[in-house]
């Protein structure tokens, strides 16, 4: 790693060391990131976009998921044409580096995804690097696969409810021991039923039942 690029590092796990070590277009990429003025709008030969967030965007480079928040990215200051602050990626690496260990060590089917990398770069952007979830999709994403948007049947309504409230309870239970609880703060977990859709993935194509894999993503929420 070269000293400007590892000054630029706000943290770095012993995996996300070696892959950067290994994999010399995904060391260039990111420095790209970091010497964007407005990062969100590169993608690197071979990268693409995986989605676009309210604070910010997600790109697929080297088989790595770049996570990007600038003071350019947010749907805020698209509509005002005013900075905005980040959302704060290295907290979200500090979080989800931790909450992935501690689920390891439990045992309800609930992971997140491996964190690598978070920088910080001259322009006041984040990028954070983590585990791609091959062949995994938001559960809300999964539920419309399953249910789409018509009317759903009585029993249909009662296996939604089923389902969301073992699910509901298996991420209540691993992260119950967590010493970073508080964080977890993006998942719905204050409202008396359900989960927050879009923070929870699940397998793409398996089933939707109440032992279903998930894992937790996004964690602690983006500022509102």
């Amino acid at each position: 790693m070269t000293a400007k690029f590892e000054r630029h590092m706000m943290g770095m796990t012993l995996e996300g060391e070696r892959k950067l070590a290994e994999n010399d277009a995904l060391h260039d990429a990111i420095e790209c990131y970091v010497d964007a003025d407005e990062p969100e709008k590169f993608v690197p030969a071979g990268g693409r976009v995986l989605g676009v967030g309210k604070y910010s965007f997600a790109f697929l480079v080297e088989g790595i998921v770049l996570k990007v928040s600038s003071p350019t990215s947010s749907q805020s200051a698209f509509d005002t044409g005013r900075p905005t602050r980040p959302e704060n990626l290295e907290d979200q690496f500090r979080v989800l580096s931790e909450l992935s260990s501690h689920l390891r060590r439990t045992d309800e089917g609930i992971t997140s995804p491996d964190q690598f990398f978070v920088a910080y770069s001259p322009a006041g952007a984040y990028i954070l690097g983590q585990q791609y979830l091959d062949g995994w999709v938001p559960l809300e994403y999964r539920a419309y696969q399953v249910y789409g948007d018509r009317e759903l049947t009585v029993d249909e309504v009662n296996e939604v409810e089923d389902t969301t409230a073992a699910l509901r309870a298996r991420v209540v239970r691993s992260i119950a021991g967590f010493s970073m609880r508080t964080s977890i703060n993006d998942l719905g977990l204050h409202h008396p039923v359900g989960l927050h859709g879009g923070n929870v993935m699940v397998p793409d194509g398996e089933p939707l039942r109440p032992d279903t894999k998930a894992a937790i993503i996004d964690q602690p929420r983006a500022p509102r």
